[in-house]
């Protein structure tokens, strides 16, 4: 009695779950008996015959985009032998960015702004360097340190050294930054530029109530012990103390007033030691002015002492 044949089939290429734009090597092992024929299948259908040593280069542009399941089959006789399915993608579209920042345009982006790209599908790791993109503005050319997301669709940038200030900014994302499949970026349809001035605004304007109603005659700034602004102002016959908290400006405290029968005239601001606001005022009551002194603790302003005042009768504190 003879046995009837056996053969085995073993993928040597291409790896598993590979993405390809175009053609792919294909090369399986047979062992055992040796078939007569060794064919390709996409899918379950065959579409190429693989000659010995059982290797074709196959032109996937044959098959749509997508991803697929590649088996091979050998025939000895009536016998029919499968291989394990191996799974590939074919990905012959461009990468798109979907989203930047700073916004392409903006103009008043600080100059060590971080900058950031997402794009339409999966980027190939190995591709992303140094050279990958790159900062340019009139006479310098900045290279930036590159970092690709966990998920791989976004990357983010920091310019090593951007010290240049009143000029345009313009990102490039080079030809050599492709997907998985090796497809490069497609340009965007705009330059991605924007403007780093001179001077930047800290937040909105600060004044109380209708900016057309305001009357602020004596303006002080000094930084707290974070690099934080903190302004004080005068403004109808009341001080106000507010503090930048790196996204916003935040009162310290409510308005304060001089009382019932005073004026509050003026007011200038002083941080002590240990970076508290120190807030003083010239009050009047009548003619004979006072100055009172106030501290930011952190939840109110509390008074500190009695007002000061002149000892001499016909004296005025200005």
């Amino acid at each position: 009695m003879v046995d009837p044949p056996q053969v085995s089939l073993a993928w040597m290429s291409p790896e598993p779950d590979v993405y390809t734009n175009g053609p792919l090597l294909i090369r399986v092992e047979a062992t055992g008996d040796t078939p007569e024929r060794v064919e390709l299948l996409v899918d379950g259908a065959p579409v190429a015959e693989l000659p010995p040593p059982n290797e074709l280069n196959f032109e996937t542009s044959s098959i749509a985009e997508g991803s697929h399941v590649l088996t091979a089959q050998a025939t000895r006789g009536t016998q029919v032998f499968t291989s394990p399915g191996r799974g590939i993608t074919v990905d012959r579209t461009r990468p798109r960015m979907l989203t930047w920042s700073p916004a392409s345009g903006a103009n008043q982006v600080p100059v060590d702004a971080a900058i950031h790209a997402t794009f339409s599908e999966l980027l190939l790791r190995s591709t992303i360097s140094e050279r990958a993109l790159f900062v340019s503005a009139p006479s310098s050319f900045v290279i930036p340190h590159i970092t690709l997301s966990d998920d791989g669709t976004s990357l983010s940038m920091t310019p090593f050294a951007l010290r240049i200030l009143n000029t345009t900014v313009t990102v490039f994302v080079t030809s050599g930054v492709t997907d998985l499949a090796g497809n490069p970026v497609e340009p965007p349809q705009e330059m991605w530029n924007w403007h780093v001035p001179a001077y930047l605004l800290v937040g909105e304007p600060l004044f109380s109530g209708k900016l057309e109603e305001s009357d602020i005659s004596e303006t002080s700034l000094r930084v707290d012990q974070d690099s934080h602004p903190v302004v004080a102002w005068t403004q109808d016959a009341s001080a106000h103390v507010k503090r930048w908290d790196g996204e916003r400006w935040e009162h310290l405290g409510n308005p304060l007033g001089a009382g019932a029968n005073n004026l509050l005239w003026k007011s200038t601001l002083q941080m002590d030691v240990e970076g508290r606001p120190l807030l003083a005022s010239l009050e009047y009551e009548g003619l004979k002015g006072q100055i009172q002194l106030r501290r930011w603790t952190g939840t109110t302003c509390e008074t500190l002492g009695p007002p000061l005042t002149t000892t001499l009768t016909q004296g005025r504190i200005r």
